[in-house]
């Protein structure tokens, strides 16, 4: 991940650009931090731009539990002690990567496969996130299809950060055929997000 600029979107909302996009809401100088990137290195420029601003990390709130967007985890969690929230399966994954590197490959992955892209380091899940649960000024929406359980966040600011519910048109023309885990959950999940009214989709 390469040098981030915090892009100021609406009230108290930021993005983190970058392969894979990170999301803050901030609430009273605390920070939830919407995945972590890809890996170590994400996490420590993700504190940089924390700390430059004066704020303290609350907790790290994982779409999903794709390696590209748990990656800073286990860094931050140990820099931090910060909580951790995912869905009730994704937490699965999150705790034991090998389970995911072996979803995809469908058993051990060889060597040339085996690498941080596909498995993070397994960090703690403190809290399970769902509809049923209310953090502070965020809405958390289930949008399977992509992944197992991933959600969507939508923060008070009118700010709905989609995970990879949506992927851009660089994404498509790299990989021509992107993971779909569900495709007739994802369909639904499309379809779901076209209901929501936000000011930004990241």
């Amino acid at each position: 991940m390469p040098d981030l600029e915090l892009i100021h979107l609406n009230g108290t909302s930021y993005v983190l650009p970058g392969p894979t996009n990170v999301g803050m809401f901030v609430r009273n100088g605390k920070v939830f931090l919407f995945d972590s990137g890809n890996d170590k290195e994400a996490g420590r420029r993700i504190n940089k731009a924390i700390k430059e601003n004066g704020w303290e990390l609350a907790a790290i709130i994982n779409t999903h539990s794709n390696a590209d967007h748990i990656g800073g985890n286990d860094y931050l969690q140990r820099l931090t002690n910060c909580r951790v929230f995912a869905s009730r399966v994704e937490k699965s994954f999150i705790e034991s990567p090998e389970i995911e590197a072996g979803f995809l490959w469908g058993g051990y992955p060889v060597k040339e496969l085996d690498n941080k892209f596909f498995r993070a380091k397994p960090s703690v899940v403190s809290d399970i996130a769902g509809p049923d649960v209310i953090l502070e000024g965020l809405d958390v929406f289930p949008l399977p299809g992509h992944f197992f359980d991933m959600i969507g966040l939508l923060t008070a600011d009118k700010v709905f950060f989609l995970g990879d519910c949506m992927l851009g048109e660089r994404v498509i023309e790299k990989y021509g055929i992107p993971y779909i885990y569900n495709i007739g959950e994802y369909k639904k999940t499309i379809e779901k997000v076209k209901t929501i009214n936000a000011s930004y989709y990241v």
